[in-house]
């Protein structure tokens, strides 16, 4: 009985191995340009990651909200994303957090930040390695293209 468990694990593993070392790799990449139509590119961001994994991107600068407390917040861009590939095509899902300073307000005579943000979710069929606009510009709201490409 022992016996027959053990060849009835080994099996198991045998037949879930292959998937695993099967995942995918990718490298995904987003390019962020100026919000005030230029064109200018301001950021690049990239990750790998594997179809089984998620992949967070942060670029942020922390701005203190109270200058007597230890309050932060992270202005910048924060993207979460994950990779399925089916068909010759790949899905794209991501989460786009966008955090800036819009303006200020005094409070008991102390300058205090007014914090924007703009979040963005999207699923996206795309063709690898084609550059694809996932976010089109709008007011205050700039212009990014997103790449996956294979890298295994």
């Amino acid at each position: 009985m022992r016996l027959r468990l053990l060849t009835i694990v080994l099996i198991l593993m045998a037949c879930l191995l292959p998937l695993h070392s099967q995942d995918r790799t990718y490298k995904v990449e987003f390019d962020i340009y100026s919000d005030e139509g230029n064109g200018q590119k301001i950021q690049h961001l990239s990750v790998e990651l594997n179809e089984s994994r998620k992949g967070i991107l942060q670029a942020a600068t922390r701005i203190p909200v109270a200058p007597d407390s230890l309050g932060y917040v992270d202005a910048g861009v924060k993207i979460e994303c994950a990779v399925q590939e089916s068909d010759g095509k790949v899905t794209l899902h991501s989460d786009i957090k966008l955090t800036s300073i819009t303006g200020e307000v005094r409070v008991s005579g102390i300058s205090q930040p007014i914090i924007g943000e703009k979040r963005v979710t999207f699923q996206r069929i795309l063709d690898p390695g084609t550059r694809t606009i996932v976010v089109s510009p709008g007011h205050a709201t700039p212009m990014i293209e997103a790449r996956v490409t294979r890298a295994n």
